[in-house]
């Protein structure tokens, strides 16, 4: 069995790649991968980044049951992880990713917080690059995601 505490220490971005290797070996044999889904104390955002390795590493299948908590990584682009996170979303099956999605979005559409609803939509836009996910979307997601990104580029 795996500790997880001694992988997050390999994690560590103050560790060499060698650490870095070794701990994503190890991480390979976790069952539980929400362990590594944005790890809070004692471990934080200097681990993020190898967390986002583990899941970019995971079969469509192996991740599917975490995809409205990997949808939470894409708040902030500058978080250690988010663009690998991002860049697994796009290359994850459309079909599969468009219902957590439409979930997603419905709580996003909710916000009262009209800069924080533009920055979600604008990093939520970019999973749009998946060609799969984009076609198989209602008009009104699409619509919507167009509008709250004009309303940056006029912000």
């Amino acid at each position: 069995m795996t500790d997880i505490d001694y992988i997050m220490e390999l994690f560590d971005w103050n560790n060499s790649e060698e650490d870095w290797k070794k701990g994503l070996v190890l991480a390979k044999d976790v069952k539980c991968v929400s362990a590594f889904i944005q790890p809070g104390y004692p471990y934080g955002k200097r681990v993020w980044d190898k967390c986002a390795e583990v899941f970019c590493e995971k079969t469509d299948d192996k991740i599917e049951p975490y995809l409205l908590d990997l949808f939470e990584w894409l708040e902030d682009y500058n978080w250690p992880g988010a663009l690998k996170i991002r860049d697994r979303l796009i290359s994850f099956s459309g079909e599969r990713l468009k219902n957590p999605f439409c979930i997603f979005l419905n709580e996003i559409k909710q916000l009262s917080d009209g800069d924080k609803k533009r920055n979600w939509c604008f990093n939520l836009s970019g999973l749009l690059e998946n060609e799969d996910l984009k076609s198989g979307l209602d008009k009104e997601y699409v619509e919507f995601l167009q509008k709250e990104l004009e309303s940056v580029k006029n912000y």
